[in-house]
Order: structure tokens, then C-alpha cells, then sequence
């Protein structure tokens, strides 16, 4: 004999009640401490000047510093960068840029920057969305400049070393956010009913 309608909704509705239950009791996710890199290298590729200039290659280095904050509400941080680059093709100029970074594995860098040589000066943006895992930095940079040596568009190769602090995720994927925190594993807000702290 089949249980009455009554009984199977009742019991239907205890059933939803201790998922529920177990759901809303698991334990917040963990925030991991703040962290970062400080990251040093260098950098190779070509700049295709406007105007007169003819493209030129250039060889340089990076320093950059990316911090990733505890809780936040996206898989990235910030950070800033400075560089230095020797132009080679157009006479030997000469490039100097910092600004703002924000760092992961699809990253995006503005800034402001000036190049300087035997033309005089030309004081230029800094736009460059980047591609950074692990070592390897690959961007494709947009100056838009005044003066004497132009506005340029730029694909640039970088390898830089990371030199972690604090509590950072992991390098090889600094987009991401480890599933484990210490020996304790993350739990998705989804599953936890709550929506911080992922």
C-alpha cells in the first residue's frame, strides 16, 4: 500500500529541510592572508612606429609589483610596473614608463611614458593588455604619443622571475584562486549558501 499524498509531501518537505540545513551549516570559506609578487626581468620585441620612423626593436627590462587582495570580489589585484627600454633601428633612442597593472594571467597595463634620443623627446601613453603564466609575459603595447618620435603599436616578450610575499596565488595560474587553502579545502559559495569570501 502506497503512502497517502500527505505523508510523501511531508516527508518530501523534511528531506529538502535537512539539505537545507546541511547546506547553510558548512563553514564559511576561508579567506587566504593578502599577498603578492615582486617580479624582475626583461623584455624584447619591435615597435611599429607612425609617421617617418621606420619599426624598430628594442631590448630592456621590468620590474612590477602585483598584489592580490583577501575576499575580493574578483580573481585579480593590483599593481604597478616601471620600465626601461634601448630602441635600436632609429638612431638609438630611448624609453621610460610606469604606471598601474592589473595583474593575472589576462592582465592590463596604463600607464605614461616618454622616449628620448638624438630627435628630442616624445612624451607618450601607456596601454598594454598582457598574457602572463608562470615566467613568461607576452604584450601587445599602444603608445599614443606627441612630438618627434610618433605614436607606436608594439608586440612585447618578457621573462621575468616572481619573488613571492604574504600569501599569493599560485604563480602558474595568478588569475586563479587555489581550491585549497593551507589543508583545509575551499568551499564554493554556491554549495555554502553564502556569496563572500570565494
Amino acid at each position: 500500500m502506497s503512502p497517502r499524498p500527505g505523508r510523501r509531501v511531508a516527508t518530501l518537505r523534511a528531506r529538502l529541510l535537512a539539505a537545507a540545513g546541511v547546506a547553510l551549516s558548512l563553514p564559511e570559506p576561508t579567506a587566504r592572508a593578502e599577498g603578492g609578487y615582486v617580479s624582475g626581468g626583461v623584455l624584447a620585441g619591435g615597435a611599429l612606429a607612425t609617421g617617418r620612423d621606420a619599426s624598430a626593436g628594442s631590448i630592456g627590462a621590468e620590474l612590477s609589483w602585483s598584489h592580490y587582495r583577501a575576499r575580493c570580489c574578483w580573481d585579480g589585484g593590483l599593481g604597478g610596473f616601471l620600465q626601461a627600454q634601448r630602441y635600436y633601428g632609429d638612431g638609438a633612442s630611448y624609453r621610460f614608463a610606469a604606471g598601474y597593472q592589473y595583474p593575472g594571467a589576462l592582465g592590463f597595463e596604463a600607464g605614461a611614458g616618454v622616449r628620448v634620443g638624438e630627435r628630442g623627446t616624445s612624451p607618450q601613453l601607456h596601454l598594454a593588455p598582457f598574457f602572463s603564466i608562470g615566467l613568461a609575459h607576452v604584450a601587445l603595447r599602444a603608445s599614443p604619443a606627441i612630438g618627434p618620435y610618433g605614436s607606436e603599436l608594439g608586440l612585447f616578450i618578457g621573462l621575468k622571475l616572481p619573488v613571492p610575499y604574504g600569501d599569493p596565488p599560485p604563480q602558474g595560474f595568478s588569475s586563479g584562486r587555489p581550491l585549497r587553502v593551507g589543508d583545509e579545502a575551499r568551499v564554493a559559495p554556491l554549495v555554502s549558501g553564502r556569496v563572500t569570501g570565494w
